[in-house]
Parts: C-alpha cells; structure tokens; sequence
C-alpha cells in the first residue's frame, strides 16, 4: 500500500482490554488501512486475549504489521518488576517477559520493555543492579526466541 499522507511508515499504539473491543479494534485497523497507516504495537494485559494467529489474520486483512508487543499493560495488571528488591517477584517478572517475548516472536515483531522493568525507587543503583540481573537471564531464552525465527 502507497503510504501518500506520509513521508514514511507511520503506526499506531493501542491496548486491547477485552474481547468485547474485537469489533473496535477492526474498525480502527479499517480506518488506518484506509489512511495509509503501516502498522504498530499492541498492548496486551491477557496474553490470552487474542492468539497470535488470530492478530495475523485480523492484520493482514487490512496490510497491516504489528512491529512491536508493548508489555507496559501487562506489567501493570500483573504487578511485574524486572527490578524488584523481592526475588520472588523478580523471578515472576521474567516468567512474564518470557511469555510476551513468545507471542511477540510468533507475531515475528519485536517487544517493548518499557514498565516491565519496574518503577523509581529509592535506591536506583540497585534497582539498575537487579533489573541487569533479570535482563541477563533473558538474554539467552531471547537469543533462542530469534533465532527460531516467527512460528
């Protein structure tokens, strides 16, 4: 599709809550579609909400690409820091960045690590420790994720 309304590929964020937002979610897909719109980033607080396969079909009806799984949403409902001081916590944070760092590789786009990492503290020097620690245990479960490629 010519993007005319822009001098490149321009996306859109949005958060899907429900499943009852599915015929919102297809009208704003149509209407970007229509305005020349790419593609974006989703924010998903249930992973199970819509399966990757799904998403592609409803995408690819209107030539569209989600480049980017946002997971500040998910993060929020279900109280992950990649930072926190309690390592119980922590382990629990990088179980749920392993289950978006899934779907964005069957979605074959990337992930955003934005409140995942965890809020200001007190003690940011330790907080940057701690998340370093959790992004580093990752780091290889990320690795094989690329490297199988989009399922």
């Amino acid at each position: 599709m010519e993007h005319s309304l822009f001098p490149f590929k321009t996306g859109f964020q949005c958060v899907l809550e429900s499943k009852e937002q599915l015929p919102q979610l297809r009208r704003l897909f149509r209407l970007l579609h229509r305005e020349g719109f790419y593609g974006g980033e989703l924010n998903l607080p249930d992973l199970d909400l819509i399966k990757p396969e799904e998403l592609k079909s409803l995408l690819n009806e209107y030539q569209m690409k989600m480049n980017m799984l946002a997971t500040g949403v998910y993060a929020k409902t279900h109280g992950l820091s990649l930072s926190s001081g309690i390592p119980g916590e922590r382990i629990r944070a990088v179980n749920g960045c392993k289950r978006n760092i899934d779907y964005a590789a069957s979605m074959g786009c990337g992930i955003i690590i934005g409140f995942l990492k965890g809020g200001p503290g007190s003690d940011s020097e330790f907080a940057e420790r701690l998340f370093l620690e959790s992004m580093l245990k990752l780091k290889p479960y990320n690795r094989r994720k690329k490297s199988a490629g989009p399922h």
